[in-house]
C-alpha cells in the first residue's frame, strides 16, 4: 500500500515564483493509484503568492491532455487548505478532461470541515466521464470558492457535457448550501441525467431540509436558479440515519466485483451474496448505539437475478428496514424453493420500505407468496417495484396457488408498483387488514402527509380465482359492529378522525378473477372493502377490460358508526369493458309463505350452488360497483354513510344489476356523470334504502359499440333465447330489463338536470318509494319503435312528482297548445293503484293497458334446488317493473287422460311430457296467489316487444301447493296487481296453465288431491257381494254338472240331434273362474299420481301361464285412487265417467234345476255385469 502521510505543500518565497498548488497532478497519460492512503495534508500558499491564478486547485488534478486516473482501495482524509484568498477554489480530485475511475475507497473530511469538494469535474473537452464504484463519500464540505455547492460532486457542463456514473455509494454528513451531496450545473435541461447515473447509491441524511438539497442543480447562466426535484436521483432513506452502517449491500459476484469472502461483508466496497449471509454478519457483530454495527436499516441488492432464500427481517435488528434495488429492470428477485409461507416476511410489528426493485414469482414455490407484514403498528411502502410472474406462465399452464402474494397490516402505501402478467390458480394480489395512518410511525416521519392507498399504479394482464384480487378488511369485534344501540358510547367519528384509502392515478386492465361467494368476505373480484372509519376515495383512475366472473368488480360493506361520514368518494374515473357477471347464472327467487301456510318454507343453506350447470343467485348483492351497510341490523337511520360519485364515465360494462352502480342502505349523490352503452340491455342503477340526488348526469341506452371481440365469452349452443335478445354479444350474461335503466326501492330519490336519450328500457322503476324529477330532459326519438318506454313505473306505496319534464323536445307550454297531438304529450308513466304521480296540467297521463295472456306454461323440476317451478308467460302489454301474475285454481281434472298417454308410450318420469288437462271447472278463489308478493324486489323477467310478443318468466321454490295431477290451474297479470286480465284481454277470464313435467316428482302425502264425492242411489255392502259371488259359483258348478249329465244322456240315447250336438259342445270346454278382488296401492311419493302404468312383460306373461276367466268387483266412485286396480283404464271401465249409473248384483236368483239348460247358464253369465269374463279354448 502506498502512503502519503503528515505532507505540507509550500510555496517558493521568492517574488515571481508560481506556485502549481496541487500534490499530484497528470500533465499527460495515465495515473493508478491502488492500495493507497493519502491523509492529514495541509496545502498553503504564502502571502506574497496568489494561488487563484493556477485556476483550478485540487489535491489531484487532470491535466487537458491527461487520458487517466484511477484510484483503487484508496482512502482520502483530513485535507486541509490553508488560503488567503476567500474565492479561491480547491477540491481533492480536479479534472478538466480525461477519465476518472474510483473503486472501493473513501473520501473523508474528518476534522476539517472546510476541504473543499471531493470530485470537481469541470471539462475543457467533450469525452471527459466519471466512473465512481463502493465509494464512501463522508463530511465533505463545499466552500465559499464554490458558493457552497456541492458538498462532495460538483459538476459543470455549462461548456461540455459529462458522463456520470456512481455505484454502490453512499453520502453521509456532507454539508454545502445547495447540493450537499451532488451539484451540476447544466446549459439546457437536455443535458440532465437520468437515474441510471446514480445506481444503488444512497445519502444518509438527519433531516427531512438536508433530504430536500442532497441533490441540486442550475440551468443556464442564472446562478440563482437552482432546483431541487432531482432529490429522487439519489436514493434517501425515509427515515433518520446518522451512520453508514446502517446501510449493507447485497450483490452478485462477477469478474469486475469478486466477493472477499474472507473480510466481513455487506459494505460497499466487499457486499454479501445473499441475504442469508449479511443475516450472519449482522448476528456476528455487537450491536452499537448509533448502528455502526450490528444493525441494518437499509438493504441494496446490486443489478442481475437473485435467487433467495427466505428473508426474515427480524434478523436485521430494525424496527423499519428498507430494502431497495438499482431498478426496475436492473434487480430482480426471485425465491429459492422455501417452505414459509413468504418469502419476505417481517416481524411483529416490523415494518418495511421496498423500492426499485423486481420481484419475480418462482415455479419453485408455487404457494409461496411475496410479502408478509404483521402486527400492531406494521407498515408497509412500495415504491417503483415491479410483480410479475415467471416466463413460462400462461392461464392455463400456471401452478402458482400462494394465499396472497401481498399480506399486510397497518400502514400500507404502494406508488409507482406494476404488477403485470402474474396468473395464479388461486390467491389474492394484495390483501389488507386494520390500515392505519404514519401519525404513531416515527421511523417514517419523512413521509409526508401521505395516506395509505394506490398511487400510480398498474395492475395489467392478472388471473386468480376463488380471490378477491385486492382485499381491505377492517376488522370489528362483534360488540362493536352490532351493539349499535347503545346510548352510553361517547365515541363519535367524522372524517377528520376516519384514515384515508386512496386509489389514485392507478390502471387496473384485463383483470380476471372469479369467486366463492359463499364466502361473506368475499365479494368483489378486484375490489373488496369492509370498512368502519375508512373513507375510500378513488380518483382519477382507469378500469377498462375487467372481467370477474362474481357478483361486483368493487364491493365496499360498510359497518356503520353513530356519526354520518363521507365513506367513499369516485370522482374521473373511467369503467370500459368491465363486467362483473356469474356465467350462465339463474336468479334464484324468495321464498313466500303464502303457498305454505302453517308450514316451514323451504330455505337454501347458501344463496349460490351449482345444479345442473346452472349456477343460482339471487340478485339483491349484484352491482358493478356496489356499496352496502353491513350491519343492516342497526336501528340508526341508513343515511349515516355518504357516497359521492362525480366525474366519471361508464360504457360497455354489465352486471346482473347495477351495471355502473348498486347501493343499499346509504346516502347517495352523484353528479356530472356519464353512463352510455351497456353491454347488455340492462338496468344500470340500483338502490334500495337509499336516498339519493343524482345531478347533471348523462345516460344512453345499448348500442353494442364498445364490445371488446377478444374478451367475448365463448357462447354454447343451447343458450337460452331470451338471452341473446338481452346481451347477442355475450350471451351467457344475465340481463335484467325489469329492473329499468335506474331501480329506486323504499328509500326518498330525486334527479335534476339528467339526460336520457334511447335508453332501450323503461327509465326508472320506483317501488314504495319518493321521487322527484326536475329539468329532466328525454331523447327517444330515433329508437322507440314499437317497444314501449315508460318514463317511470311506480308499485306499492309511492310518490312521484315531475316539474319542467322534457321529451323529445316538448315541455309542458308545447303540450298545452292546440298543435300539440295527444300522443306526443303522453307522459308514459304506469302505476298501480297504491303509487300518487304529481304531474304538470300539460302532460297526459296514459291507462294502465289490459295484458294479454296468450299462452301460460310452467315446468316442474323439483331435482332443482331453485326455480322447481318454471314459469313462462307469453302475451303483450306487459310493463316492466309492474306486471304481476295472479295463477288461479280452475277445478279438478276428471279422466285418465294422461296416465293413458304415458302407459301407451311407455313414459318414465325421466322423459319430458307436455300435458293439456281436460276441465270440469269448479272456481277455488282461495288458493289463488299473486306473483311477485307485495313487497319483493323479486320481479318478473320480460322480455320482447310491448305490441307485439312478450315473454315473461319466473320461478318459485315453493310446489307443494301445486297439484297438477287433479287440478287445472289458471293465469292472469295486471300491470296494476288490481285488474287482472287473461285471455284475449278479459277481466278475469284465466289462460289454461299447461304443466311440462321433467323429473323427481314429490308431493306430500297429505297434500293428496280430493276427489269430489257423487252419491250414487245405493250402496252394497262388500259382504252381501262376497255371498253373491259364492252363490253364484256354486249355482255354475250345479249347471255344469247338470249339462254334462243331460249331454250323457242324450249321447246314450241318441234320439235328440240337436241335444246330442249341444253335449258334444259342452264336452269340449272346460270353464275355469277366477275372482280376481286385488287392489294395487301407489307408494306415496312425489306428487301421488291416479294414472299408473302397467309393465307390458309382466301382462304378456301372465297370459301365457293362466288363461283363465277373471271376475273383478266394480270400482265405485266413491274409492280412492289406492283402491283401483291397476289393470283398470278410462276406455274399459264404463264407471269412469261420473255420469253413468254403476250398478251391482241386486236380486235374488232361484235354483230351479227342472227349467235349467245350457241357453239359461249362458244368459245368466252374461247378466252378471260386475263380472269380466274371458272363455278361453284348450284346444
Amino acid at each position: 500500500m502506498s502512503i502519503i502521510n503528515g505532507l505540507r505543500v509550500n510555496g517558493f518565497n521568492q517574488y515571481d515564483a508560481y506556485i502549481m498548488g496541487p500534490v499530484l497532478e497528470v500533465v499527460d497519460g495515465r495515473l493508478s493509484l491502488i492500495d493507497i492512503q493519502i491523509k492529514d495534508l495541509i496545502v498553503f500558499q504564502n502571502n506574497q503568492q496568489r494561488n487563484s491564478e493556477n485556476m483550478i486547485k485540487g489535491l489531484i488534478v487532470l491535466k487537458e491532455n491527461a487520458q487517466l486516473l484511477q484510484l483503487e482501495r484508496f482512502l482520502i482524509s483530513n485535507i486541509s487548505v490553508e488560503q488567503s484568498q476567500q474565492n479561491d477554489p480547491w477540491s481533492q480530485i480536479v479534472m478538466k478532461a480525461g477519465k476518472l475511475l474510483i473503486k472501493d475507497g473513501q473520501f473523508l473530511g474528518q476534522t476539517n470541515p472546510s476541504s473543499g469538494t471531493a470530485i470537481r469535474a469541470d471539462p475543457q473537452e467533450d469525452g471527459t466521464s466519471v466512473d465512481v464504484e463502493g465509494v464512501i463519500f463522508k463530511e465533505i464540505s463545499s466552500n465559499s470558492s464554490f458558493i457552497y455547492r456541492g458538498g462532495a460532486v460538483y459538476v459543470n457542463m455549462m461548456n461540455y457535457e459529462v458522463y456520470l456514473s456512481f455505484k454502490r455509494c453512499i453520502f453521509v454528513g456532507n454539508q454545502a448550501n445547495y447540493g450537499s451531496n451532488v451539484f451540476i450545473a447544466y446549459a439546457r435541461p437536455s443535458q440532465r441525467v437520468r437515474r441510471n447515473s446514480f445506481i444503488g447509491c444512497t445519502a444518509i441524511v438527519g433531516s427531512s431540509y438536508e433530504s430536500d438539497k442532497s441533490f441540486c442543480y442550475l440551468v443556464g447562466s442564472n446562478n440563482f436558479d437552482i432546483y431541487i426535484d432531482e432529490s429522487d436521483l439519489l436514493h434517501r432513506s425515509l427515515q433518520k440515519q446518522m451512520n453508514e452502517g446502517v446501510v449493507r449491500f447485497i450483490s452478485n459476484t462477477n469478474p469486475l466485483n469478486i466477493i472477499q469472502s474472507n473480510e466481513a461483508c455487506g459494505s460497499p466496497s466487499n457486499p454479501c451474496d445473499s441475504f442469508q449471509s449479511l443475516s450472519s454478519q449482522l448476528a456476528s457483530e455487537q450491536q452499537s448505539t448509533d448502528g455502526s454495527t450490528g444493525r441494518a436499516e437499509t438493504v441494496i441488492f446490486g443489478e442481475g437475478q437473485f435467487m433467495s432464500p427466505y428473508i426474515n427481517l427480524s434478523l436485521t435488528r430494525s424496527n423499519t428496514v428498507n430494502i431497495v434495488g438499482c431498478g426496475q429492470d436492473e434487480t430482480f428477485i426471485c425465491s429459492q424453493s422455501i417452505t414459509q409461507n413468504s418469502l419476505i416476511e417481517g416481524g411483529d410489528g416490523q415494518s418495511l420500505i421496498i423500492e426499485r426493485i423486481s420481484l419475480v414469482l418462482s415455479p419453485n414455490s408455487p404457494s409461496v407468496g411475496l410479502i408478509n407484514i404483521k402486527g400492531q403498528g406494521a407498515g408497509l411502502i412500495m415504491q417503483e417495484v415491479k410483480i410479475k410472474g415467471y416466463s413460462s406462465s400462461t392461464p392455463q399452464s400456471t401452478s402458482l396457488k400462494p394465499a396472497y402474494l401481498i399480506r399486510v397490516e397497518g400502514f400500507t402505501l404502494l406508488k409507482d408498483v406494476i404488477i403485470e402478467h402474474v396468473y395464479l390458480l388461486t390467491g389474492s394480489i394484495l390483501q389488507m387488514n386494520n390500515i392505519n395512518d404514519l401519525n404513531n410511525k416515527k421511523e417514517v416521519e419523512w413521509f409526508g402527509n401521505e395516506q395509505s392507498g394506490i398511487y400510480n399504479c398498474i395492475f395489467d394482464d392478472i388471473t386468480s380465482n376463488e380471490s378477491s384480487l385486492i382485499q381491505l378488511i377492517e376488522t370489528v369485534s362483534q360488540t362493536e359492529s352490532l351493539n349499535k344501540n347503545s346510548q352510553s358510547s361517547s365515541l363519535t367519528h367524522s372524517n377528520v378522525d376516519s384514515i384515508k384509502f386512496t386509489i389514485d392515478y392507478t390502471i387496473f386492465s384485463k383483470c380476471q378473477t372469479s369467486l366463492d361467494i359463499d364466502q361473506s368476505q368475499q365479494n368483489g373480484g378486484l375490489i373488496n372493502i369492509i370498512s368502519k372509519n375508512t373513507k375510500i376515495e378513488i380518483q382519477n383512475s382507469d378500469f377498462e377490460n375487467n372481467i370477474m366472473k362474481t357478483r361486483n368488480l368493487i364491493y365496499i360493506g360498510l359497518i356503520e358508526g353513530e356519526t354520518e361520514i363521507k365513506i367513499l368518494n369516485i370522482k374521473d374515473s373511467l369503467f370500459t369493458n368491465c363486467k362483473a357477471a356469474i356465467l350462465g347464472m339463474e336468479i334464484s327467487q324468495s321464498q313466500t309463505q303464502i303457498f305454505t301456510s302453517g308450514q316451514n318454507s323451504h330455505q337454501p343453506q347458501n344463496p349460490h350452488h351449482i345444479n345442473e350447470n346452472a349456477i343460482i343467485d339471487s340478485l339483491d348483492k349484484h352491482g358493478l360497483i356496489f356499496i352496502e351497510k353491513v350491519n343492516k341490523g342497526s336501528n340508526f337511520e341508513f343515511n349515516l354513510g355518504l357516497i359521492e360519485i362525480s366525474g366519471i364515465f361508464v360504457a360497455g360494462c354489465h352486471c346482473a344489476v347495477g351495471s355502473a352502480v348498486s347501493a343499499t342502505g346509504l346516502t347517495l349523490k352523484i353528479q356530472d356523470s356519464t353512463f352510455i352503452q351497456p353491454a347488455c340491455i340492462n338496468n344500470m342503477i340500483y338502490m334500495s334504502n337509499v336516498h339519493s340526488q343524482m345531478n347533471d348526469c348523462y345516460f344512453k341506452g345499448y348500442e353494442g359499440l364498445f364490445v371488446d371481440p377478444a374478451l367475448l365469452i365463448e357462447t354454447v349452443s343451447n343458450t337460452k333465447q331470451n338471452s341473446v335478445e338481452l346481451c347477442p354479444n355475450d350471451p351467457l350474461l344475465y340481463s335484467t330489463q325489469e329492473y329499468g335503466l335506474i331501480y329506486m326501492k323504499e328509500g326518498d330519490y330525486g334527479i335534476s338536470k339528467d339526460v336520457f336519450e334511447r335508453t332501450e328500457i323503461n327509465i326508472i322503476n320506483v317501488d314504495h318509494s319518493n321521487l322527484i324529477m326536475e329539468d329532466v330532459i328525454i331523447i327517444n326519438s330515433d329508437s322507440v319503435g314499437d317497444q314501449l318506454q315508460s318514463v317511470a313505473t311506480c308499485t306499492g306505496y309511492s310518490y312521484i312528482e315531475v316539474i319542467n319534464i322534457s321529451i323529445d323536445g316538448r315541455t309542458e307550454d308545447d303540450c298545452k297548445s292546440s298543435s300539440q297531438n295527444n300522443n306526443e304529450c303522453k307522459l308514459q308513466i304506469y302505476s298501480d293503484s297504491q303509487c300518487i304521480v304529481d304531474v304538470q296540467s300539460g302532460w297526459i297521463i296514459p291507462e294502465v293497458p289490459l295484458p294479454i295472456v296468450k299462452e301460460a306454461q310452467v315446468v316442474v323440476n323439483i331435482d332443482k334446488e331453485e326455480s322447481k317451478l318454471s314459469f313462462t308467460i307469453k302475451g303483450q302489454y306487459f310493463v316492466d317493473g309492474n306486471v304481476s301474475v295472479k295463477i288461479v285454481e280452475l277445478g279438478y281434472i276428471y279422466g285418465q287422460q294422461i296416465n293413458k298417454a304415458q302407459a301407451r308410450f311407455g313414459l318414465s318420469n325421466s322423459h319430458k311430457t307436455l300435458f293439456t288437462n281436460e276441465l270440469n271447472i269448479k272456481r277455488g278463489s282461495n288458493s289463488d296467489f299473486i306473483w311477485p308478493e307485495s313487497g319483493s324486489t323479486d320481479q318478473i323477467h320480460i322480455e320482447g316487444s310491448f305490441f307485439s310478443i312478450q315473454i315473461a318468466t319466473f320461478g318459485m321454490n315453493e310446489y307443494q301447493w301445486f297439484n297438477f295431477n287433479n287440478k287445472q290451474y289458471g293465469v292472469l297479470a295486471s300491470n296494476d296487481r288490481v285488474t287482472f286480465s287473461g285471455k284475449d284481454g278479459k277481466l278475469n277470464e284465466a289462460t289454461i296453465l299447461n304443466t311440462e313435467f321433467i323429473s323427481g316428482v314429490d308431493v306430500d302425502p297429505e297434500t293428496e288431491p280430493e276427489t269430489p264425492e257423487k252419491e250414487p242411489k245405493y250402496k252394497f255392502p262388500w259382504w252381501a257381494i262376497l255371498l253373491i259371488v259364492l252363490g253364484v259359483l256354486i249355482f255354475l258348478g250345479l249347471i255344469v254338472g247338470i249339462v254334462y249329465c243331460f249331454v250323457e244322456y242324450q249321447m246314450k240315447q241318441k234320439t235328440n240331434e240337436t241335444g246330442q250336438e249341444n253335449m258334444q259342445h259342452g264336452s269340449s270346454q272346460s270353464i275355469q273362474v277366477h275372482v280376481s278382488n286385488t287392489t294395487s296401492k301407489q307408494p306415496s311419493g312425489q306428487f301421488t299420481s291416479p294414472y299408473e302404468q302397467t309393465d307390458p312383460s309382466q301382462t304378456d306373461g301372465a297370459d301365457k301361464n293362466n288363461n283363465k276367466i277373471k271376475i273383478k268387483p266394480f270400482q265405485y266412485p266413491g274409492q280412492t285412487n289406492e283402491q283401483q286396480s291397476s289393470t283398470s283404464s278410462l276406455a274399459m271401465n264404463p264407471l269412469a265417467n261420473p255420469k253413468l249409473k254403476p250398478r251391482g248384483i241386486n236380486q235374488k236368483r232361484k235354483k230351479d234345476h227342472k227349467h235349467t239348460n245350457k241357453e239359461e247358464v249362458q244368459k245368466e253369465i252374461a247378466s252378471m255385469e260386475n263380472l269380466e269374463i274371458e272363455m278361453i279354448d284348450d284346444f
